[in-house]
């Protein structure tokens, strides 16, 4: 039985070979109710539990992910949502993406407990954190009390070159989350869909720091330290918010003793790889004339560029370099705010100010601006999308 396969096997995940592979996935046909909404709140409560336990604590990615699982973080953000004349919208596809290993886990959740059924394509090649995240999840849909999810949200792989399972699989989506780089998501999107299949876009964005170094003292650089580096040690920047520039305001002071405090806070030793890595980036760059200064620490690779020159992401690849671009004013920031710019972190700026800042006509990016130190922390509302509203539907009653 399909049930035996989702639950007994060894992978449980499902491998699509051919059009009949998908017809025959147990959430065909499934139907969306308060069942499944009911059980949502409570598989994520005891997944949070099994995240957090002693065996998973060395993976700061897990620890964050099995923090936002709690029961009352989750009700906090959603039970509102879902009262009233709403009701889930189908059937959600997931395409996750390659370059954050947990981050597809956060979309599925939103879809899962506004009491969607869903699919989630996985990459034909997981990492090893990945597949220690889904034994767990398949630990806890294995127990009885959740049948019913474990039948209504499948794990799929398939061959990205197998157009027909492509398509099958697209065609049967009330809703699609795409996770991945532009190509990627424009290659997902020209697939086969019905005519009011909603599609919520995640692609190519980055993200950066507001410090203000007029306000930054002594005192404040160890909490402020602290903060960007839990924004910026996990995934080597490959995060979507994970900040690569960081804008200094004002007065250069506490420049070299907040960045120092940063370093010291890598405990592992950098592989030469990635020291290599952060070199191109660094001989990349100095070919546009835009570099000022370079500082290489023991991890940290910190350049501080021409104020003058528009900034080229594309050439920036992570690995724990950054760029620093000086600016007088909080004005200053308009000329780098283009509409990749997703998340932008600040320590030193008074929220007034920014909210100012972001109400004019000219800025077209950032969709988030939180305070140092919380750039990786999930929300309802990403992207600049609400979730709940995406993963839902609304009947008017008047």
């Amino acid at each position: 039985m399909i049930r035996q396969v989702l639950v007994m096997s060894k992978s449980k995940i499902f491998y699509l070979a051919n059009e009949k592979d998908v017809s025959k996935l147990p959430v065909v046909g499934q139907s969306c109710d308060d069942v499944l909404n009911t059980q949502a709140l409570a598989f994520t409560s005891v997944l949070s539990r099994h995240l957090l336990n002693d065996k998973f604590k060395m993976q700061s990615e897990i620890v964050a992910l099995g923090f936002w699982l709690r029961k009352s973080n989750l009700a906090k953000q959603f039970t509102s949502a879902s009262v009233g004349t709403t009701k889930p919208i189908g059937l959600v596809v997931h395409y996750t993406p390659a370059n954050v290993d947990t981050m597809f886990v956060y979309s599925w959740i939103c879809s899962l407990v506004m009491g969607n059924c869903n699919v989630i394509r996985l990459n034909s090649t997981l990492s090893a954190l990945q597949n220690f995240l889904l034994e767990a999840i398949f630990d806890v849909l294995s127990k009885p009390e959740f049948d019913e999810l474990a039948l209504s949200n499948i794990f799929v792989q398939y061959d990205r070159n197998n157009e027909v399972v492509a398509n099958s699989l697209s065609q049967l989506a009330d809703g699609r989350v795409l996770w991945g780089g532009d190509e990627s998501v424009l290659s997902i999107r020209r697939l086969p869909i019905k005519p009011r299949c909603r599609d919520i876009s995640f692609a190519d964005r980055y993200s950066a720091s507001l410090i203000d170094g007029d306000e930054l003292s002594k005192e404040d650089i160890q909490k402020i330290a602290e903060g960007f580096y839990r924004d910026l040690h996990p995934f080597e920047q490959q995060a979507c918010s994970s900040p690569k520039i960081v804008f200094w305001l004002g007065e250069k002071e506490h420049f070299d003793s907040f960045f120092i405090e940063v370093d010291s806070l890598f405990k592992e030793k950098p592989a030469i790889t990635l020291k290599n890595e952060q070199l191109i980036t660094q001989q990349s760059l100095a070919l546009t004339n835009r570099v000022e200064s370079c500082d290489v620490y023991n991890t940290l690779s910190v350049v501080t560029v021409n104020a003058q020159f528009p900034l080229d992401i594309n050439i920036h690849t992570g690995n724990f370099t950054l760029w620093v671009v000086p600016i007088s004013q909080l004005t200053d920031l308009e000329r780098y705010v283009d509409e990749k710019l997703q998340t932008l972190t600040y320590a030193g700026i008074a929220q007034e100010k920014l909210i100012k800042f972001l109400m004019k006509p000219s800025i077209k990016g950032i969709d988030r601006v939180v305070p140092i130190g919380n750039a990786l922390a999930f929300s309802q509302i990403w992207d600049g999308y609400g979730l709940t509203n995406q993963l839902t539907r609304r009947i008017e009653v008047q």
